[in-house]
């Protein structure tokens, strides 16, 4: 939603040793303009695996990004991401989104999400 102070606030006392506590405080890190210090959170051997989620395409250009899906390396639980994430939107009509999207089996499910996502908008972020 655009609001960085908060989420860096948020995550800012989150312990770094905590493996539940990386990836989320990682992504909040990426948004913020810090990158190295999301990789260096993300390079935590407890998160291999991780890269086969929404994070590369925080963390990387997309044409890097989709170099690093791999469909059958994607845990089921990152499958709302896949769907519903709005940093996703630049790169939903790509190519190579749709195809991974259909690889995955979630083309009906994706459309649907969208669908749900227009009639559904985010709320806009407070003018301050």
């Amino acid at each position: 939603m655009g609001r960085t102070d908060e989420g860096l606030a948020i995550v800012r006392d989150w312990p770094e040793n905590d493996g539940d506590a990386r990836y989320p405080k990682a992504m909040v890190l990426a948004q913020a303009g810090q990158r190295e210090k999301a990789m260096a959170l993300l390079a935590a051997p407890e998160l291999e695996g991780f890269s086969d989620s929404l994070n590369w395409f925080v963390l990387e250009p997309p044409a890097q990004a989709f170099t690093k899906l791999d469909p059958a390396k994607t845990r089921s639980i990152f499958v709302n991401n896949w769907l519903f994430a709005p940093n996703l939107d630049p790169v939903r009509a790509d190519p190579r989104f749709v195809k991974f999207i259909d690889a995955l089996g979630l083309t009906e499910a994706n459309a649907r999400a969208q669908a749900w996502r227009a009639a559904h908008p985010r709320e806009k972020p407070a003018a301050k």
